[in-house]
């Protein structure tokens, strides 16, 4: 019964140790798949679209650096649904 006993241990040993051996090198591989997705030297073409500020009064841009004296009365203002209230950006539309 002892004998039994003791070739169960060893089977339980030997079957631990392979278990952890083929988790050891599963996780090995992982890593290595999950850093061979990156890259040291990348280059490419990025196309970008930005927001421009385009100020017209009177009918004249004056986002160009361009001077021009004007009276303001009234400021009709659209909003932006983008926008948050009380702040300005690019696309918000006031009108004197």
């Amino acid at each position: 019964m002892k004998k039994t006993q003791e070739k169960n241990k060893k089977l339980i040993r030997v079957l631990i140790i392979l278990l952890i051996l083929i988790m050891l090198v599963f996780t090995i591989f992982k890593i290595i798949d999950t850093y061979s997705i990156f890259e040291s030297n990348v280059s490419g073409n990025v196309n970008v679209e930005k927001a421009t500020w385009r100020i017209v009064v009177n009918n004249t841009d004056i986002s160009e650096g361009t001077e021009k004296e004007f009276v303001i009365d009234q400021i009709n203002v659209e909003g932006s649904n983008r926008i948050e209230s009380g702040k300005i950006a690019p696309r918000f539309i006031w009108q004197f």
